[in-house]
């Protein structure tokens, strides 16, 4: 799920990482894009020099001060007769591309400019996400395609929503799928599947985690973190109204391994409340955070497991009051940000920086018409902007999608929003925002529109709007019941809802055929 996910983007181990972003120092600044605009064999050198001596010498600070300071901001400067301009882009939670310009005007006024840029990681931010923090930046994903996939058996398999994570162990890439099924019978519902060919998909293991309750429903979510001792573990909720947190040893993939099973009614969840099933699991900075449907009791239960991974401990909750429906979660600095079902705060802000949660009381209520009370669905934060999802709109005047500024956490500032226009039909009940995962300028879109359930959106570039990078070329496989997705080495895999089959989606730098 590197599960980005947000949060839901799996990615490298902390080793993996390392090397990776060793990689980064070792080739990236020798080979930092150096480009000037329009000279002339008059052009004086003198000028040129310093602008390129400059521009070297920015990204080289910059990337020092953000070592000390991730959140840094830098100004433009004017020095005459250049301005020097430093960027800063999110790639991912753990990544950032610095860029840094000079503008001038030659000896005979001729516009000049140098730019350069490199990469930055953060290895500290991607421990807090388990490993799952992609250390590479997309491609342009004009071009999306649709080559391969993977289909369970039996048919009567489900994919759920926010049911898939990527995970790379011992040097292989593996995609971890939970499925619900529609028998009343105990099935399979953890699946393995090696992705090293991306065209080649093939199964490693399956396994039931019915536990001691004999849940005949199989898994709604799964997170899968690799721990600091280097044991890989696959937390996951069951569709079941006891039993609902798991853990799975995964560190060998061919083998997994039920640990644990802990059943939330000793926490306040009645077992005959209205939804009592696990909905979504997120780990973030040790700990487990567990959502529901709305029900009796609780909503949200948090568990460590910085003591032990494959034995969480209960930690706290949300009091009773809370009384909202979890659809997704995100995480920045001792906040979780829940996208809910709360007609008055579509997006909620809880402290999670003490020993138990806290809801702060603040969000963002979407009721911009009077009417407008459709769920927050799906949210994703990278850098300082949250990115939230909700259900289909009606009214033209309201929205379905945001993007916001949260450099103050509880204070989520509107940057700009999105009606995405959703066809009134579809196969998984209410048009909405079922996924999004933000790489960069790239904005990865699941939606219940079977027109167009995987979008690609630039998310940055146009100041005042969301635009729509290109449609999937090849649509030759049925994405119309795509679920969730996850994000790892410029690849897209996403579960369906389908006979729970993995799709893998991957950009084309050819033109789409027609």
């Amino acid at each position: 799920m590197y599960t980005y996910t947000n949060n839901r983007t799996s990615g490298f181990s902390t080793i993996e990482l390392l090397i990776a972003f060793a990689i980064f120092f070792l080739i990236l600044p020798p080979l930092m894009m150096l480009m000037f605009g329009g000279q002339t064999a008059t052009l004086d050198t003198a000028l040129t020099n310093t602008g390129v001596m400059h521009v070297a010498t920015d990204v080289r600070d910059a990337f020092a001060e953000l070592t000390g300071d991730w959140d840094a901001t830098f100004s433009p400067v004017t020095s005459a007769p250049y301005t020097y301009t430093t960027s800063v882009v999110d790639v991912s939670p753990c990544l950032k591309e610095i860029g840094s310009r000079a503008d001038w005007d030659s000896e005979h006024n001729r516009t000049q400019y140098a730019a350069a840029s490199t990469f930055i990681p953060n290895i500290d931010e991607a421990k807090k996400f388990g490993g799952g923090c992609d250390a590479f930046p997309p491609s342009d994903w004009d071009n999306p395609e649709n080559p391969s996939g993977w289909h369970t058996s039996p048919s009567d398999l489900e994919g759920t929503q926010s049911g898939i994570d990527v995970e790379t162990i011992d040097g292989h890439t593996y995609a971890f799928i939970t499925t619900t099924n529609t028998s009343a019978s105990q099935k399979d519902d953890l699946w393995i599947i090696n992705v090293d060919d991306p065209d080649n998909p093939t199964l490693v293991a399956q396994l039931d985690t019915g536990g001691p309750g004999g849940n005949t429903k199989g898994l709604t979510d799964i997170d899968v973190v690799r721990t600091p001792s280097g044991a890989v573990y696959a937390y996951v909720v069951q569709n079941y109204e006891v039993d609902q947190l798991q853990t799975v040893d995964v560190s060998n993939p061919a083998l997994p391994v039920l640990t644990s099973t802990i059943s939330f009614e000793p926490h306040g969840v009645l077992v005959t409340g209205t939804d009592p099933e696990g909905r979504v699991i997120r780990y973030y900075n040790g700990r487990l955070y567990a959502g529901l449907k709305t029900t009796e009791g609780p909503e949200l239960l948090v568990f460590s497991v910085s003591a032990d991974p494959a034995h969480p401990s209960y930690v706290g909750k949300i009091d009773e009051a809370f009384n909202h429906t979890i659809n997704d979660i995100a995480f920045k600095d001792g906040y979780a940000y829940l996208a809910t079902g709360y007609d008055s705060r579509e997006l909620m802000i809880v402290d999670i920086s003490g020993n138990t949660p806290t809801d702060t009381g603040e969000g963002y209520n979407a009721n911009e018409t009077g009417g407008d009370t459709e769920d927050g669905t799906a949210i994703y934060i990278n850098g300082d902007t949250l990115y939230l999802g909700r259900a289909r709109v009606n009214n033209a005047n309201e929205k379905d999608f945001y993007m916001f500024d949260i450099s103050d956490p509880t204070d989520p500032t509107v940057i700009k929003s999105k009606r995405l226009g959703f066809s009134n039909s579809s196969t998984l009940g209410t048009p909405r925002v079922l996924d999004i995962i933000v790489q960069g300028r790239i904005g990865f879109f699941v939606t219940t529109d079977p027109t167009e359930p995987f979008t690609v959106f630039d998310v940055i570039t146009d100041p005042d709007d969301i635009v729509v990078v290109n449609p999937l070329c090849d649509n030759s496989v049925n994405l119309t019941k795509l679920v969730e997705i996850a994000y790892k080495g410029n690849l897209v895999f996403g579960t369906n809802g389908n006979q729970a089959s993995l799709s893998i989606l991957r950009d084309n730098p050819d033109v789409c055929p027609l």
